[in-house]
């Protein structure tokens, strides 16, 4: 995942349900943790359609690519 790119959110540990919780651009993505164990985070401007929210941080791993960015 990199910046530009539109995601949506899962959660992982409910797979088995599809239900949208809407779009969200992905504005920064940064490598953070502890010098042993990094995990990809982003920071993901989103919308429901209707209205956006401010960004957030997420974790790359509760997100699923719609659109990559060119």
């Amino acid at each position: 995942m990199k910046v530009g790119d539109l995601i949506t959110w899962c959660n992982p540990r409910e797979r088995d349900k599809s239900e949208f919780k809407g779009y969200g651009l992905v504005t920064c993505a940064e490598m953070m943790g502890t010098p042993g164990y990094k995990r990809l985070w982003l920071i993901v401007k989103w919308s429901n359609g209707k209205t956006e929210s401010v960004p957030q941080w997420l974790l790359a791993s509760r997100v699923k690519v719609i659109s990559e960015s060119r």
